[in-house]
């Protein structure tokens, strides 16, 4: 039982972000593995989990206001899970991250 739990957590996050937000990118990783040596509920899964995701809603919002959105749609999750790791961009932000990051290693490469 506790298995079907911890599958449906991160189907449940990923649902309310969807509903709430108008994402145009989200990944939610499961990262319990990394915390299963000091958190026993962990070695299950569904305990500790690494968010990106890109919304058009954060496009006027600083980095502290976006955590505070999230935080606030998944109250009842934090219920239940022990962490949440965060990155969140607006459309722009993203982009230009991702631009940069192909450009460090094109000229790494060189």
């Amino acid at each position: 039982m506790r298995q079907a739990t911890k599958i449906n957590i991160k189907d449940q996050i990923e649902n309310k972000l969807r509903e709430n937000l108008d994402v145009s990118f989200l990944n939610l990783k499961d990262e319990s593995y990394l915390h299963a040596n000091h958190n026993e509920e962990a070695k299950a899964g569904g305990t500790h989990f690494s968010l990106t995701i890109v919304a058009r809603d954060f496009d006027c919002v600083g980095l502290l206001g976006r955590h505070k959105i999230i935080n606030q749609i998944l109250k009842d999750e934090f219920k239940i899970i022990h962490a949440l790791k965060i990155k969140a961009y607006n459309g722009k932000e993203y982009i230009d991250k991702n631009v940069m990051q192909k450009a460090c290693l094109q000229n790494k490469n060189n």
